[in-house]
């Protein structure tokens, strides 16, 4: 079973290993047998190094034990001090989980849910310590029930979102082990991302000013998009989330879309300082890229990965397998780069939401040659610059996205008239009132193409 590296979570563990309970008052109100406090007992009150002596001696028996006890106590002090044997009989004995398998060799579920019962408790290290042990189990058993791995996951969730450091360490330690499951990542990315079939597919919503998502990939991104703040241990964890989540094909298709996540990915491995922090982003990009090229390998175009990666190539590392990653990486973003025309990185920055001031956001004679392109696939392009501008919450961006609007209008024919179709024009006109002055003076730019040319029909 995992070990959870928490200050705070052993000094729980070690004061509740401390705690007398009268079990013989239990077995003289009928809720425990004759032979179930004789097992109690013979473990009750000694060092842990005694009680694993009594456990290595029927383990099974003592597994069995503890789970009827989780369905059948409520007292605080007895759940507390049973869930601290259940994590010290575990501890180190991996082979130990395929008890609750044996226990209920038909299906499982039974067993998992005498713990995950407990993960809503009102008190912080019942709750905290039935989640680390769930997700331990679950981490280690070939094929956990579906009902387990849904339950542990809005657990989990809930410790990477709070504002206590020592339950968001746990929590994503937590998620470290349950991603190892390709049904757990599958489970995850479902419950937050059901099937696509329904939804609008000619009109997707740039990434970067998506509505506010709920769940745990949520509060993952929200995570890594503080990550400079993070220590060490926590950034490599963070990254080790994501790596798993990479090895999915259809979660390293669509993480990026969904999620925004690699300008954060990126900014964190520029920022990084330990090696084993940059190795595994550095590898989590390369599962990208490898399994889902056409999805990754432009935005990490447009967030200037490739200088960060020939910088990185260039450096000694100790890693070989870094090495050979960065190398790799570095051919793949060189070639890619060569491949595209001025058009195409204009579309994948605007696909991308993040808008900046590259060279052809200014350049009359990219928009002479390319304003009419905008209207392709249904005005898919212009639709989706039009909603950066009612949407997005970086003033870089919505500046630009003002400027691109005022061009197109300048430059295609129609565009007056399409762009006031499309709601443009109250889009921009809102900007006029931003607290940015550079997104004020180009939305006033934008408005002022919009009014003085010509409509053309």
């Amino acid at each position: 079973m995992t070990t959870f590296h928490n200050a705070w979570l052993e000094e729980q563990d070690y004061r509740i290993r401390l705690k007398e309970i009268s079990w013989e008052g239990y077995q003289r109100a009928s809720l425990l047998s004759v032979d179930d406090l004789t097992l109690l007992q013979a473990v009750s009150g000694t060092q842990k190094i005694k009680r694993e002596s009594v456990w290595e001696g029927n383990p099974e028996t003592y597994m069995g034990l503890y789970l009827r006890l989780l369905s059948s106590l409520t007292r605080t002090d007895c759940l507390q001090v049973i869930l601290v044997h259940i994590g010290d009989f575990l501890n180190e004995h991996e082979e130990r989980s395929d008890l609750l398998r044996k226990l209920n060799p038909s299906d499982s579920t039974t067993s998992y849910l005498s713990i995950s019962k407990h993960k809503d408790s009102s008190d912080i290290y019942i709750r905290i310590k039935s989640i680390t042990i769930l997700g331990s189990l679950i981490g280690a058993d070939p094929s956990p029930p579906s009902q387990a791995s849904r339950a542990i996951l809005p657990g989990i969730d809930q410790l990477v979102q709070s504002n206590d450091l020592n339950e968001q360490e746990i929590g994503i330690q937590c998620l470290d082990h349950v991603l190892r499951q390709p049904s757990i990542r599958q489970t995850l990315w479902q419950s937050e991302n059901p099937s696509e079939s329904s939804k609008d597919k000619s009109n997707p919503t740039p990434s970067n000013s998506r509505s506010a998502q709920s769940g745990l990939l949520s509060s993952l991104t929200k995570l890594v998009k503080v990550g400079s703040k993070l220590n060490a241990q926590m950034q490599y964890q963070v990254g080790f989330c994501f790596w798993l989540l990479s090895f999915d094909d259809e979660i390293a298709r669509n993480l990026n879309k969904k999620y925004n996540v690699l300008p954060s990915l990126i900014e964190l491995t520029r920022v990084a300082v330990k090696e084993k922090v940059i190795r595994v982003l550095v590898a989590t990009f390369r599962n990208l890229v490898t399994k889902a090229s056409e999805a990754n390998i432009g935005p990490m175009l447009v967030t200037g990965s490739l200088p960060l990666i020939q910088n990185l190539a260039s450096r000694k590392w100790s890693d070989e397998e870094l090495k050979e990653d960065l190398q790799w990486l570095k051919e793949q973003l060189q070639e890619a780069k060569a491949r595209m025309t001025t058009y195409d990185e204009y579309s994948t920055e605007l696909e991308s939401g993040l808008l900046h001031w590259s060279p052809p956001h200014t350049s009359d004679e990219f928009w002479t040659e390319n304003a009419d392109k905008l209207n392709g696939k249904d005005y898919q392009q212009l639709k989706t610059l039009i909603r950066l501008l009612s949407e997005s919450e970086d003033p870089i961006v919505l500046a630009v996205a003002a400027n691109d609007l005022s061009k197109y209008v300048k430059y295609c024919d129609t565009g007056k008239m399409i762009a006031q179709r499309l709601g443009a024009k109250s889009s921009v006109m809102n900007l006029m009132n931003h607290s940015n002055p550079d997104v004020k003076y180009w939305a006033l730019v934008s408005v002022q193409q919009l009014i003085s040319q010509p409509w053309v029909l």
